[in-house]
């Protein structure tokens, strides 16, 4: 028996020396952000680049200390989803900081900025959609109140990293605190019983409702536009008790707010600069299509139209480039002035005029807002 423990107590310290010299580690050191989130976030979440340019070093050297972490090896769950929130946003802001912060306004006019760029982290090169996936696949769908895509309607940045001890009341306070503010996260319309959500709610349904796969996802975004049913339980657990009363009794109708892309860079928005949230959006390729379903289903039904060319519709939208526009997009010319049947020009966001059919803008908008 002796003999058995020895040779078990030789792999596991031969297992551990492997990892020394591969570099692994299971140590992070979530204090070094924080002193670097305490320096450039106000309280209102909004981030000071000029001076986060200046402390770059500072980021970059904890950035480093994530390229080697065995995210298996780290103690608890807790630790796991604290490491890759705290990955997302401080890679965000580094992503920022070289390709939007004195460039441009917005990381929706980068290309490829969550899909493309890939970064060196847990002995892999993902991009910043990849490491969100990762702490989504923990099945806590708080974190989407926690990661912040560096954008006006993001949920605030915290001047503070996440951490495996107090992960749990962060995420709980991130979370009531996104659906008590009224022009990001929940708005309520008691007059005409409507109630506004981001479409974040939306977008990630499938996290809300519990979907896993690829199917049921798809089918949770698409319910989440028909109605919004799906995700208010999830709603209801974290509103106050007389928003989650009025909701249950009056069961209002649910919408989705307009999403401000704008950068949540103090000189934007400490200024009093007006914000574009009021303008129509435009949703991403992975929401497009179901939010579409209903848009042309709505049409065909006000035109008596057929359903193929509901089909025949809904495929030019998609591939329309004009679909594609930056959010911010507003008409800048229309002749006819009639609704339907006519060319419609729209200018995107870089102030160029695209041409669609005001057919498909008009079902386009009708969905979106």
């Amino acid at each position: 028996m002796k003999g058995l423990h020895a040779v078990l107590l030789g792999i596991c310290l031969c297992t551990l020396s492997l990892a020394e010299a591969a570099g692994q580690t299971n140590q992070v050191d979530q204090s070094a952000l924080s002193k670097i989130l305490s320096r450039h976030v106000n309280a209102a979440g909004w981030v000071d680049y000029t001076g986060l340019r200046q402390d770059r070093p500072a980021l970059k050297s904890y950035l480093a200390t994530l390229r080697n972490v065995d995210v298996a090896r780290l103690p608890s769950d807790s630790s796991r989803l604290a490491f890759w929130i705290d990955a997302y946003n401080a890679f965000t802001l580094d992503d920022v900081l070289e390709y939007v912060e004195g460039k441009t306004d917005s990381v929706k006019k980068v290309d490829g900025f969550f899909d493309k760029h890939t970064h060196p982290i847990a002995e892999q090169m993902l991009t910043l959609d990849e490491i969100e996936k990762r702490g989504r696949e923990m099945h806590d769908p708080r974190i989407h109140f926690a990661i912040n895509c560096a954008s006006a309607s993001c949920p605030k940045l915290r001047p503070y990293a996440y951490s495996a001890e107090d992960l749990n009341r962060q995420l709980d306070q991130v979370t009531g605190e996104f659906f008590a503010d009224s022009r990001r996260g929940l708005r309520l319309d008691r007059k005409n019983n409507t109630l506004y959500l981001s479409p974040i709610l939306k977008w990630y349904a499938g996290d809300f409702s519990g979907a896993t796969s690829a199917t049921g996802e798809f089918l949770s975004r698409a319910r989440a536009a028909f109605s919004g049913d799906n995700v208010l339980e999830f709603v209801l657990r974290h509103v106050s008790g007389d928003v989650a009363t009025y909701i249950r009794q009056s069961r209002p109708s649910v919408k989705y707010m307009d999403y401000d892309w704008t950068l949540n860079s103090q000189k934007l928005h400490a200024t009093g600069q007006q914000s574009r949230s009021h303008m129509p959006s435009v949703p991403d390729r992975q929401t497009r299509e179901p939010l579409l379903v209903r848009g042309f289903h709505n049409r065909r039904k006000q035109r008596g139209d057929s359903s193929s060319y509901a089909v025949s519709a809904w495929r030019t939208a998609i591939t329309n480039p004009a679909t594609r526009l930056q959010p911010g997009a507003s008409p800048c010319s229309c002749s006819p002035a009639s609704v339907c049947g006519s060319p419609r020009l729209w200018r995107d966001s870089d102030g160029n005029c695209d041409s669609l059919t005001s057919t498909v803008r008009t079902v386009t908008t009708r969905t979106v807002l």
